[in-house]
């Protein structure tokens, strides 16, 4: 499960929601200027150490949108600082979600935006507004300490019947309101290693949505990809992975073979080359898939189709077949 999707869990149970908006960066310019304590010296300013810093939450700060259960306990902060630039992710079951948020560091301090969603209720003019953000500082050049910030705030004339529809849909929360869960860390080099043993047996995926489509396949060969019955039915023995194509509901015979280290698995599927009879090119196709377990019992991951061209003549070869996507 991605961290966005953690984080919103509780939101999105009682509206639509729309797609996210861009996270929020800070600009602006600023000055600064050493502590001072009664006898007038300064205290020094905390450098960072570069590297990683594992954080766990360790209670509620403020909890005005009644959220004290929406985390695991398995749930944990993953920094990285490099310099000016620092980068988050979400630890679940102690693995390291591929997913990343950008953060801000000024001085010892940093925040880190996650999510800017707005949610529209059916027929009544109010639109939920959910900020979820992390603030903290570096209290030494190793140890950081902040809060990880559910914002809800309600925009519209008719906000008190949303807050009505809220009610009897059984939210816990009213907006406005405002959560923030503490959390403290460490500088560390121990890579978080996960805390799953895959079960064997049978798992049935669908494809969800395409997060890119740069050979423009969308409306072509893989039109039709993400109507419902079509996905992949993966195996596990316990020795091995195989992974079989679900065309509109049924199983496909050929079944391929995959590799796996850890958790995590790749699916070569299809590897094929054709050359040209009229231009001097030789297209190359590679269908693999890749994922892992987030849990003993669940799944994730992704389908990549690739098409590359090797040759003087790949442009006019691509227009030759009616190819309009971009070649690597």
């Amino acid at each position: 499960m991605k961290f966005s999707a953690i984080l919103s869990l509780a939101f999105l149970t009682a509206c639509g929601s729309k797609p996210p908006t861009d996270d929020a960066t800070d600009s602006g310019d600023s000055v600064e200027t050493g502590d001072t304590v009664e006898t007038g010296d300064t205290v020094e300013d905390i450098v960072p150490t570069d590297g990683n810093y594992l954080a766990d939450l360790t209670g509620n700060g403020e909890d005005g949108c009644n959220l004290g259960g929406v985390l695991e306990e398995d749930f944990q902060l993953w920094f990285t600082l490099a310099g000016e630039d620092m980068t988050l992710s979400a630890v679940e079951n102690g693995s390291i979600d591929e997913e990343q948020f950008a953060c801000t560091v000024s001085g010892s301090e940093f925040s880190c935006p996650i999510e800017s969603e707005e949610d529209e209720f059916d027929g009544i003019d109010a639109v939920l507004l959910i900020e979820i953000s992390i603030t903290g500082s570096w209290t030494s050049e190793t140890e950081i300490t902040g809060n990880l910030n559910w914002d809800l705030s309600c925009t519209g004339t008719e906000c008190d019947k949303a807050v009505e529809a809220l009610e009897e849909d059984g939210a816990p929360y009213t907006p406005p309101c405002t959560t923030s869960f503490e959390f403290a860390g460490s500088w560390t080099e121990d890579i978080p290693e996960p805390d799953i043993t895959p079960k064997h047996g049978q798992y049935a995926t669908q494809f969800s949505a395409f997060v890119k489509d740069e050979c423009e396949q969308q409306t072509g060969e893989l039109s039709g990809i993400l109507e419902e019955g079509n996905g992949l039915l993966f195996n596990y023995s316990g020795s091995a992975l195989e992974v079989q194509v679900i065309d509109r509901g049924t199983t496909d015979d050929e079944k391929f073979s995959c590799e796996m280290a850890g958790v995590e698995f790749s699916c070569l599927m299809i590897k094929d080359k054709m050359e040209s009879r009229d231009f001097d090119a030789v297209f190359s196709l590679v269908i693999n898939n890749s994922g892992k377990w987030d849990e003993d019992t669940r799944i994730s991951g992704r389908l990549d189709y690739n098409i590359s061209c090797s040759g003087s003549e790949c442009a006019q070869a691509a227009a030759d077949i009616g190819f309009t996507g971009s070649l690597p």
